[in-house]
């Protein structure tokens, strides 16, 4: 599950779009990988804030739920992303999470 989780995240990092679309895949692929990892039951019912914080589980700090990763939810369903989405950092912070999956 890791190594092709791994090998979609490259994917979606080659292949950035706009900055919408880039936001709504990693949020796809981390909810996959998520719900792969610890069962759909304790990651589908998950929105929002919760959402961020159970991310937040497996980095340092709380860069989902009060850093770049709040992007996640704030861009989820909009058509045009703000200005100061910080697609790079927000794919370094995914990069992390993945990393974090194998303690």
């Amino acid at each position: 599950v890791l190594k092709s989780a791994g090998k979609l995240l490259e994917q979606i990092k080659e292949a950035q779009g706009d900055d919408v679309q880039t936001v709504q895949q990693l949020s796809s692929w981390l909810r996959r990988v998520s719900m792969s990892i610890s069962g759909r039951e304790a990651v589908a019912g998950l929105t929002g804030d919760n959402w961020l914080r159970k991310l937040d589980e497996s980095v340092e700090g709380s860069p989902f739920s009060e850093g770049v990763g709040r992007y996640l939810v704030e861009v989820h369903y909009r058509e045009k992303a703000p200005g100061n989405v910080d697609i790079a950092a927000l794919i370094l912070l995914c990069e992390q999470w993945l990393k974090g999956q194998k303690r």
